[in-house]
């Protein structure tokens, strides 16, 4: 279903979609904060707008996800049952579900922050449940490395599903624990 532009995003800032040529000629979405008389009026079919946990707008094609929904549910729902967590978030980002925590610390109330300083809050990826079969709706659990020799994400060599895998993994979350996890 087309959606008509321009679009607004959770930080408030409007965004206008613009047609553009890669060098090959191929057409090329993308989005500006400027208007201009060559802004689209409506999402180009089969394309669909999304907008990352930090706010930012792009163009993605349309599409079922590999993710169910009952599966972010079950994240988000974890996430929730531990006050610590109440402010990280959750995204389906292909074929894995990534967990990103608020930057800046933990013991402030980030959201009322952002509130009262105008400033929006930012969120980093910790932790990720990556689809390996649609199948069994089985993931790999994986979490951020902060080592030089790493420096991206670490597999824990752990595959189940996302009820599993969110119960056995989500706790350690923000403290001392996360580190060991490997």
């Amino acid at each position: 279903m087309p959606r008509d532009l321009p679009y607004t995003n959770r930080k408030g800032y409007t965004y206008h979609l613009y047609k553009t040529s890669t060098k090959t000629g191929k057409p090329r979405y993308v989005f500006s904060r400027a208007l201009s008389k060559d802004a689209l009026r409506e999402v180009p079919p089969g394309y669909r707008i999304v907008e990352s946990i930090n706010g930012v707008v792009s163009l993605a094609k349309a599409g079922a996800s590999p993710i169910a929904e009952e599966e972010i549910r079950i994240v988000r729902s974890a996430l929730a049952r531990d006050p610590r967590l109440a402010r990280y978030g959750v995204e389906a980002r292909k074929k894995a579900l990534v967990v990103f925590e608020p930057i800046g610390g933990l013991g402030a109330d980030m959201a009322e922050f952002g509130r009262l300083t105008g400033l929006p809050v930012q969120y980093a990826p910790v932790f990720r449940f990556t689809l390996v079969d649609e199948a069994k709706r089985e993931f790999l659990a994986e979490r951020m490395c902060y080592r030089a020799s790493v420096d991206g994400w670490l597999p824990l060599n752990d595959v189940g599903t996302i009820r599993k895998l969110a119960r056995r993994y989500l706790p350690h979350l923000g403290r001392e624990s996360f580190y060991e996890l490997y």
